[in-house]
């Protein structure tokens, strides 16, 4: 019964093997359909028209930044809250990582004693704002192993995040 029973599971395999082999694979290719992606017009990031607008409402009290807009000021509503939320968040992250603001550059400093050696780059600086991170490339080299670490950090998180 056992031999039976392998001889007949033995031809259904072959069998299904054998009509696999002859049917023909089916035809995969790329769809040749153009796509026209617009881009994303992103209200959440400041230009830099915004940004020197209004970088001298911004002063530094008590090592955070602080946004005193003048009543004569022609600035729009929405630019002011959401100016107030990014000023809100880097202000949280001086907090958070002990860091110290320059109040005449108005930039955000680790604390040396929690800085880290490691954390500087040969092919890259970078000078944190209240406004965000700018950073400094030395070379086009540069930017491509900025952009590498940017990619290897997201993979990461990707694997991560699985």
């Amino acid at each position: 019964m056992y031999f039976k029973l392998f001889k007949l599971t033995t031809v259904v395999l072959d069998s299904v093997t054998l009509s696999t082999a002859a049917v023909p694979l089916i035809n995969i290719s790329a769809n040749t359909d153009n796509v026209t992606i617009e881009p994303k017009n992103n209200t959440d990031k400041s230009s830099n028209d915004d940004i020197q607008a209004l970088d001298k409402y911004v002063s530094v009290v008590n090592n955070q930044f602080v946004l005193s807009i003048p009543i004569s000021a022609t600035i729009s509503n929405d630019l002011v809250v959401k100016t107030q939320e990014v000023v809100d968040k880097s202000n949280q992250s001086i907090t958070k990582n002990h860091s110290v603001v320059n109040a005449n550059t108005k930039t955000i400093m680790p604390n040396p004693m929690f800085a880290s050696k490691a954390a500087w780059h040969s092919y890259y600086t970078y000078t944190n704002f209240w406004w965000g991170t700018r950073y400094y490339f030395t070379s086009n080299a540069a930017v491509n192993q900025l952009v590498n670490e940017f990619n290897n950090y997201a993979a990461a998180l990707t694997v991560g995040a699985a």
